[in-house]
């Protein structure tokens, strides 16, 4: 289950956003958000290895907007998505490797493979003669929690870059009106 964040007992905050326009009060909270996934990111890229530089890379944030309104942040590595015309779309830096990093592979947790799995010593290709060794071992990728860790770590870095970007969101806007 994600973890998350609630952001309570700012009934000043809220006054002066009700001030505000739907649209602005939407387009500050989207801001703010962003502010604060930028330092979930900054944390997650510090934990990483350099050997991971690619998804590195790949770390974002995209704004959700949940079926009950309001908005939400998702913080993680961009991979393919399937365009409108039903396309696959690849970002320059795909992460699409990022849960394998976090959780490890099969080989290397406590999990074995079940009986009827037989890994092939060796195997032949289609066509021809030749007869392939397997090379390594199969203890998998170990974890490397990068991500959730970094979550946890920077909760109050997360809070404060939200409340800071609200009022810097909030003043701009307020001073877009009185003109």
């Amino acid at each position: 289950m994600p973890e998350g964040i609630e952001v309570q007992g700012m009934k000043e905050l809220q006054k002066i956003l009700k001030k505000l326009d739907d649209k602005v009060q939407t387009k500050v909270i989207k801001s703010a958000l962003r502010a604060s996934g930028r330092e979930v990111i900054k944390s997650a890229r510090r934990k990483l290895p350099s050997e991971y530089g690619t998804l590195k890379r790949s770390l974002a944030t995209k704004i959700l907007k949940p079926t009950g309104g309001g908005v939400g942040l998702l913080v993680g590595a961009r991979t393919t998505t399937i365009t409108k015309s039903g396309n696959r779309k690849r970002p320059k830096y795909d992460g699409f490797y990022a849960t394998m990093v976090e959780l490890g592979t099969l080989g290397s947790r406590t999990e074995k493979l079940s009986a009827s799995t037989k890994r092939k010593k060796q195997w032949t290709r289609k066509g021809t003669d030749a007869v392939y060794n397997r090379r390594g071992t199969p203890r998998g990728l170990r974890p490397r929690p990068f991500l959730r860790p970094a979550f946890r770590d920077s909760k109050t870095k997360i809070i404060d870059a939200f409340v800071t970007q609200v009022n810097k969101a909030v003043d701009k806007e307020l001073s877009k009106a009185k003109k």
